[in-house]
Order: C-alpha cells, then structure tokens, then sequence
C-alpha cells in the first residue's frame, strides 16, 4: 500500500535539503523509531515499536539510502525488518521530496508498506489508516524539528538564549507506535469510508 502526505516547512530549501539527509537526525521524528548502529554513511541499524490494540511488536532491521539526487532534492528509503519473536515482517520504501514555496519548502512525503504476520491481521484498510496517520505524525514532526532549530539559531544570534536548546522531539523517550487513540482514530477514518453514501464518494 502507499500513503502520501505533503506538510510546509517554514525554511529556505536548502536548509529543508539538509535536514532531510540527516537521518540519525530526523530518526526521532518516526513515532516509535529508533536507530541502534550507524553502519556506514547510507546505512543503519535500528528498531521500531509498534502497538495496536492487543498486539505490541519490536521490529529489528535495516534502513538503506537507495537513491539520493541533489538535482531535484528526492531522497528514497528502504526499510527492513523482522518482527523479535518472528511474528511478522515489514518493508517499507520512504520517498522525501522537497519543492520551493513563496513561504519556504513543502516536504512530500510518501510511504510504501509492506506488512505480513501479526499487523496485517486487521485488514488492508486499517492498517492502511494506521500509516496514514503514522505518516502525518513524521512529517509534521520533522516541520517542527526545523522550525525549533530555526528559532534557536535566531536566539542564539540575536543574544536572548547562550545555546540552542535540545529538540523535545529528539530528546523524548522512544514510544511504541499506536496505542489505543491512533488505532481509534484509524477505525474511525475506516468506518466513515464505510458508511459513507456512494454520491459523496464520487463527489470526493
């Protein structure tokens, strides 16, 4: 399945461009995420924590940069890995593209989800759901990461703050992703395609 999402970022695309690139940096960004090993420039090692109602998962893996082009400012992700008690595996590919705005930068970014074992078990549109809103939360986090870095770059320079402070995004404790409202939310974006009425689905 694949999920889209494109958010604004209030900063010159060049300092968007060089966030981006930075994964350990935008790392925390990922609901639940959380890198354990850098093993070369383009590759690490890491988990993510995934819950929704009774089943909560630790997925081991890899993260590969497949595709990095300066030119149009894409960068492309693949993501691997196994489930710690062998109850599942997912892949995922993670496409970051960056466009120039009057206001500043529009991050889109779009996620190709394979998911087998445990998850999958609630049926393509939930999970479907689930990702969406998985994918909403990184993008709007790593808005919110540059727009903190930005105001305390301009604290420090303008001298109202000695240093920059710690990002909360990145200092938060890792969380597994889901819970009880991300899944509620999701079933409820599946229930009202259910019940939503034909006219308005073509209307849409």
């Amino acid at each position: 399945m694949r999920v889209e999402n494109t958010v604004p970022i209030p900063a010159p695309m060049d300092e968007a461009w060089e966030l981006i690139q930075d994964v350990p940096r935008i790392a925390p960004c990922i609901p639940g995420a959380e890198l354990t090993e850098t093993v070369s420039d383009d590759e690490w090692k890491g988990k993510v924590h995934i819950k929704v109602g009774p089943i909560a998962l630790q997925f081991l893996g890899n993260i590969v940069r497949k595709e990095l082009d300066e030119t149009s400012h894409r960068m492309v992700l693949r993501a691997e890995g196994s489930e710690a008690k062998g109850r599942g595996h997912a892949e995922a590919d993670i496409e970051a593209q960056l466009a120039p705005t009057e206001s500043g930068t529009d991050l889109t970014l779009a996620m190709d989800v394979d998911l087998q074992g445990a998850v999958a078990q609630y049926g393509r549109g939930v999970v479907a759901d689930i990702t969406t809103e998985l994918l909403n939360q990184f993008a709007n986090r790593v808005a919110g990461l540059l727009e903190q870095e930005q105001a305390a770059a301009t604290a420090v320079a303008d001298g109202s703050a000695p240093i920059a402070p710690v990002s909360p995004v990145a200092a938060a404790p890792v969380k597994p992703i889901g819970g009880f409202r991300l899944a509620m939310k999701a079933l409820w974006g599946s229930f009202k395609r259910l019940f939503q009425s034909p006219g308005k689905r073509r209307s849409d």
